[in-house]
């Protein structure tokens, strides 16, 4: 995910347990191009791209007629591009979507700047070091997961 972003995209974050109207709202909603999954939801989201085409499908392993990111690790640091981000404020980096409890999920946008803002925020609180081991059990998309990686980033 966190390549996807140095890369320049805006990450949606869908979460695995959506049924498929549930992942074609978010895919029309967002305007989602790409997509990345993984083998386990394969068939949810070629069912979904059938619907709602996307230009590019990327899978976490092998997948007929999707794009192998695993093999993406091979890639030699030295190849690639700095992609500058212009205005950090207003630059999207996730949208987040709401549990739609009260009526459908709405987007939360989540901007470079306001994320990485928490980590100032949130550094001087951490007790993690480099030597501690820390089990998320959040996912990661949702926004508590999202920010929970702090407790590793920062102490990396």
């Amino acid at each position: 995910m966190y390549g996807c972003i140095f890369a320049g995209a805006v990450v949606v974050l869908a979460k695995t347990s959506l049924t498929e109207r549930e992942l074609h709202y978010q895919v029309k909603d967002a305007d989602v191009v790409h997509i990345l999954t993984d083998q386990t939801f394969v068939q949810k989201v070629s069912n979904v791209h059938a619907v709602a085409p996307f230009k590019g499908l990327f899978v976490m392993g092998d997948a007929e007629g999707f794009v192998s990111a695993s093999k993406f690790s091979h890639w030699k640091e030295s190849e690639f591009q700095e992609i500058l981000v212009p205005d950090p404020e207003r630059t999207l980096m996730a949208l987040a979507y709401t549990s739609g409890t009260t009526g459908l999920p709405k987007a939360v946008e989540i901007t470079q700047f306001n994320y990485v803002a928490s980590f100032y925020t949130y550094a001087p609180f951490s007790t993690a070091t480099e030597a501690d081991v820390a089990l998320l059990w959040n996912p990661i998309t949702h926004a508590s997961g999202l920010w929970t990686i702090f407790t590793v980033l920062i102490g990396a």
